[in-house]
């Protein structure tokens, strides 16, 4: 099947490659790049000033001149209070407000600066409005649209929202200064429109440390309002704003392409390191109930989620804020944030079971749903129902039969305590059972089995080991559910049971992944059709149903460019010539071991091997030299996938131990790790979205016939002592 590649000038060739290398070239939008909204924030504005009244008891008032835009003085009031004690005087909330005066906060911001020991402020009239006789969204559309017509970059009026808040930190710190204390850095929350503005000031301005955006779940603008118009059949009407200009007709427009590029902090992704909280109301009118499905994976830990039901677009005050003072105290003593991941596993056509695991115990759990005849939430009702007693409060499962008709969406909700004792609540992005009924599953990339063996084969793969579903099975193999069934009930193929054994097999368990689809978490945009032939899942020795993928080679690079790539992203030195590499299969070998061999149009054969044994795998890459001159430069990418095994699926590089050429992932216990390694080494690293670990390899050069090897291993280990066990490690596979 004939796949789209997209052709790259050359001139850019160099960042693409950059992106594969885990850098921030894979966002639309890199650190240090310049585009119309840094370009405004960096213009210099002399009308920018401020003047501080008299301290009233908690309370300073500064009047704030932000700047001017479109000959327009912005106006502001800053609205500073202070705890009853200063734990921390370096940082301090913002709370970014619209055109109420900042007194209407004054209640809230106390709260927050007593239990977090912190200032807390905010700032009003983000935007001054009403501007050309508009407001709001009725605003910030028409700014767009005015883009469009004159080709003037400084016209979105979201540029000007943002400097708003930049300077109102600026004014925040010389004043404080002045007092005698220095604050340098800032927690940012906003909603609606203020919370786009808090995404986007996180994302070019380093002195944020963390945001709490409120009520705007439209990140990927583009893919949200496509998945709009599938669920709803239209946009929503609260964004008619923008609809009535025909904004949302046009995305494919170059002008709208490139606003969306300056305006959706989904171009930022990779700049949003620090830690954040996202506050949503669920029956929220503005967004389809699962929105952030469209963005989440592509976020970085820490991240928090707290979808508060029956809450609407105007949220619950008294729980956001709750969540909200949490989630400052946290940042300002230095306490981590609970981590929170879910998955859905699809136990049979009927069947969904709803897996959530925290770090750390949760005081309650509660499980709440809503139920739709037509995928359409924004008026339900949703109710709660308390989970009783779970086997692991910290690892749970909620199982959800498919509804007949109709529709239902879940969402798991937990309590946890600060170490001031406040109970705050976090929860699970909203889960949609079915997804989309009509819609079919993708099995562009399947591979369907020619034979009955082979059909045996990968069902058993597929079912048998791994304990996929019908939908993967699907997009794996092109069988649907029917002959699913059938196969399954011939060859007398189950779902593996959960902890079988307690007893350490007397090797490793390592299968072929069976593809049909990248095992990502995030980052999937970089890796489209991915080849199975690379892929083998490595299970761990204590749960059979938690698997590793190592992908390689995943990459392979020589003085020639990027000579293989094993799944669709960026042009390789065959793609940019119309070539396209042939399906292959591991070939299997008594003993539990594979090995492939794949011969380039050029004549350079790339092979690999891999073998379990008791303790550790052992793999091995090498490259003959099928062409008339020297091969140099040569690297692979080889890639360890964590989703698979959820305990070490945490979307951050903080639970990983680099240590050349070794890396090494910790659960979030601490007692059980994940170790890779590969030698001759170029670098081992992590990717935080996907997330995965590599120690990438080098070759030695290889004359005309020559074969270049490099060795590989992977381990797990139970225990706390890794650096003790890196030293064993390297005495063990004798890594000098």
């Amino acid at each position: 099947m004939a796949r789209l590649m997209v052709k790259f000038p050359r001139s850019i060739l160099f960042l693409l490659f950059v992106s594969l290398l885990g850098s921030d070239a894979s966002a639309a939008w890199r650190p240090g790049q310049q585009n119309a909204l840094t370009r405004y924030l960096k213009k210099e504005d002399n009308s920018f000033r401020w003047t501080a009244g008299k301290e009233n008891g908690r309370e300073q008032l500064i009047e704030l001149t932000s700047q001017t835009w479109r000959d327009i003085a912005w106006k502001h009031q800053l609205l500073l209070v202070q705890p009853k004690e200063i734990k921390n005087p370096d940082i301090v909330l913002l709370l970014i407000s619209g055109s109420s005066g900042p007194g209407r906060y004054t209640q809230i911001l106390q709260r927050i600066a007593d239990q977090a020991g912190a200032v807390a402020a905010v700032i009003n009239n983000v935007p001054n409005q009403p501007l050309f006789d508009r407001k709001e969204d009725a605003l910030i559309a028409y700014t767009f649209s005015q883009h469009i017509k004159t080709g003037d970059e400084d016209w979105p009026a979201l540029f000007p929202m943002v400097k708003s808040v930049v300077k109102a930190m600026d004014a925040i710190s010389q004043h404080s200064k002045r007092g005698g204390r220095s604050v340098k850095r800032f927690v940012l929350t906003g909603a609606s429109k203020r919370g786009w503005t808090t995404w986007l000031t996180g994302a070019t301005d380093r002195r944020v440390a963390a945001i709490a955006p409120m009520v705007f779940d439209i990140l990927n603008s583009k893919v949200q309002t496509d998945w709009a118009r599938t669920v709803w059949g239209k946009q929503s009407e609260q964004i008619h704003d923008y609809t009535d200009l025909g904004l949302i007709k046009e995305e494919e427009d170059e002008a709208m392409t490139r606003i969306r590029e300056w305006v959706d902090p989904y171009e930022y992704r990779r700049r949003f390191t620090m830690p954040k909280l996202i506050l949503l109301g669920l029956n929220d009118p503005y967004w389809v109930v699962d929105s952030a499905q469209h963005y989440w994976n592509d976020l970085s830990e820490p991240k928090l989620m707290y979808q508060i039901p029956n809450a609407g677009h105007k949220l619950n005050e008294s729980e956001a804020v709750r969540t909200l003072a949490a989630f400052y105290e946290n940042i300002v003593s230095g306490a981590e944030h609970p981590t929170v991941r879910w998955r859905v596993r699809e136990r049979d056509s009927a069947t969904r079971e709803i897996v959530v695991n925290f770090d750390r115990k949760p005081n309650l759990i509660r499980v709440w749903s809503a139920s739709s005849g037509k995928r359409d939430f924004r008026k339900t009702k949703w109710t709660p129902k308390p989970l009783r007693k779970p086997a692991d409060p910290k690892n749970i499962s909620i199982i959800r039969k498919v509804p007949q008709n109709g529709y239902e969406a879940v969402v798991v909700e937990a309590a946890f305590k600060t170490a001031s004792g406040k109970t705050y609540r976090v929860s699970t992005k909203p889960f949609v059972l079915p997804l989309l009924r009509g819609q079919k599953v993708d099995i562009s990339n399947a591979r369907k089995p020619t034979t009955e063996a082979e059909k045996k084969y990968w069902l058993q793969n597929l079912v048998g080991d791994h304990g996929f579903g019908p939908s993967d099975v699907q997009r794996a193999t092109g069988l649907n559910d029917r002959q699913q069934v059938a196969a399954l009930t011939k060859f007398g193929i189950t779902r593996p049971k959960e902890n079988m054994s307690s007893e350490r097999p007397d090797k490793l368990k390592i299968r072929p992944f069976p593809g049909g689809w990248h095992p990502r978490i995030g980052f999937l945009d970089g890796a489209v059709y991915p080849q199975r032939e690379t892929k083998i899942s490595v299970f761990t020795p204590w749960d059979p149903q938690s698997f590793v993928v190592v992908d390689a080679p995943e990459a392979v690079w020589s003085n020639l460019g990027l000579t293989y790539l094993a799944h669709t992203h960026v042009p390789t030195i065959w793609t940019e010539k119309g070539i396209e590499m042939k399906r292959m299969e591991w070939e299997r070998h008594e003993g539990g071991w594979y090995e492939i061999e794949r011969e380039l149009p050029n004549g350079i054969l790339i092979g690999a091997c891999v073998k379990p044994m008791k303790q550790d795998v052992m793999m091995e890459l090498w490259l003959k030299n099928g062409t008339s001159e020297t091969l140099t430069g040569m690297r692979a990418q080889n890639c360890v996938m964590l989703k698979g095994a959820p305990e070490f699926s945490r979307q951050s590089n903080d639970n990983k131990v680099i240590e050349k050429p070794f890396i090494a992932c910790r659960n979030d216990a601490g007692n059980r790790w994940v170790i890779t390694a590969w030698t001759p080494n170029h670098r081992p690293w992590g990717n935080v979205l996907c997330p995965c670990m590599h120690s990438d390899p080098i070759f030695p050069k290889a004359a005309p016939g020559e074969t270049s090897r490099v060795k590989g291993w992977l381990t797990f280990y139970e225990g706390t002592d890794i650096q003790g066990e890196l030293k064993r490690l390297r005495k063990r596979w004798e890594i000098e």
